[in-house]
């Protein structure tokens, strides 16, 4: 067994749990929809009424707690993983993550979090069909961008030990489901991988870059992470069925993230492992490159093709693992997409693998993000921890 099938299968051993959790807690269709065709309305997930207050669960020794129902606000966000760029619009946040259909979570101030379901409850067939072994209703590591009016969620579908994997594409004007406007329209499929090929097509990131080209970097643990020039239009490849281009290794890293500033694109990605809770060795490296397709190189000049990459954010004492790097992006503000709120600083997201402050889940952050003098970027922390994501 080589050593990308390895990690490969490490991961999934270590993430069953916390999927089971995530299918058991969401609930299960009665009645699954028909598989939408590209262009087609996605059939909403089942969700259940809310509660009118949290209820009161107190689980066994040793034992995660439940997620919350949908629609109960709760304090702190765990069992959030892999989370997409936090995007605000309309006086609320929101982010997506693994797990069963993709659920979301909204929020007001970024510490108190509600539930919002899962954006479907199958995987559009044009994409599972690419992935006949994942169980049809898995979704990795999704990010979310808005232009032309929609919001654009990129989503990865995979299964565990293998590299045939595929992204795929849905729409929405808005994200709140109580807004009559609320429907998602899926795409089809983006980019995809064979088993064949240097490359694993999940994690995807995606950059809208200052001349109005689209970006979507992808790739883990296997072969290269690569970089595909989308159509502005469609969201969709602009030359389909193309391998993208290698912008940095993927052996032993994935969950790459670009993003733009003072004329330069930083590629964000992840070194180590995940999915190991407290013994999980990620780490969050960058690199830059005044062109969106690279070469991306460190602070001392090695490129991330060959292994490179300037330490952004490692382990402390008790946040383990940090990971899946986002710049939050306020479409609120004037412009739309600015990515700091009248005057403040930027912000990224991140989850820690283990938060051993809140036995040892999977939690979702927002932290400060500064820029040293010579144009690297600094994460920076939040004063005063709270109760929960911060």
């Amino acid at each position: 067994m080589n050593t990308q099938v390895w990690l490969r299968n490490i991961r999934f051993a270590a993430m069953l749990p916390f999927v089971t959790l995530l299918v058991t807690m969401q609930g299960v269709s009665q009645a699954p929809p028909a598989p939408p065709t590209s262009g087609s309305s996605v059939a909403p997930a089942a969700q259940p009424p809310a509660p009118s207050a949290a209820p009161s669960v107190v689980p066994a020794a040793g034992q995660r707690p439940p997620m919350a129902a949908i629609g109960v606000p709760v304090a702190g966000m765990p069992l959030v993983h892999d989370p997409s760029t936090v995007v605000r619009f309309h006086g609320k946040y929101y982010v997506f993550a693994t797990g069963r259909g993709a659920p979301f979570y909204s929020s007001s101030d970024t510490i108190t979090w509600t539930r919002e379901g899962s954006v479907f409850d199958q995987i559009p067939e044009a994409v599972h069909a690419l992935v006949p072994k994942n169980n049809g209703t898995d979704v990795w590591a999704p990010d979310i961008i808005r232009m032309n009016n929609q919001f654009y969620l990129y989503y990865a579908v995979s299964s565990w030990g293998v590299f045939q994997s595929a992204i795929g594409l849905a729409t929405n004007p808005v994200l709140d489901p109580k807004d009559p406007a609320y429907k998602w329209t899926d795409h089809g499929v983006v980019v995809t991988s064979n088993g064949n090929e240097d490359l694993n097509a999940i994690d995807p990131g995606v950059i809208l870059a200052p001349d109005g080209t689209l970006w979507i970097c992808y790739g883990s643990y296997h072969g290269s992470i690569r970089i595909t020039q989308l159509d502005p239009k469609t969201g969709l490849a602009l030359v389909p069925n193309t391998l993208g281009a290698p912008i940095a290794t993927a052996r032993e890293s994935e969950a790459t993230d670009i993003v733009f500033h003072d004329g330069y694109y930083y590629l964000f990605v992840n070194h180590g492992s995940c999915c190991k809770g407290k013994d999980s060795t990620y780490n969050i490296r960058v690199g830059r490159s005044r062109s969106v397709t690279g070469p991306y190189l460190d602070r001392d000049g090695k490129p991330l093709a060959d292994g490179g990459g300037t330490l952004f954010l490692e382990s402390d004492a008790t946040r383990i693992g940090p990971g899946h790097f986002g710049r939050v992006i306020d479409y609120d503000a004037k412009p739309a997409g600015s990515i700091a709120p009248p005057g403040g600083s930027e912000r990224f997201s991140l989850h820690y693998e283990a938060d051993m402050t809140r036995n040892g889940r999977s939690v979702l952050d927002i932290r400060p993000l500064s820029w040293s003098a010579d144009g690297w970027p600094v994460a920076g922390d939040n004063p005063v921890a709270t109760a929960g994501t911060h």
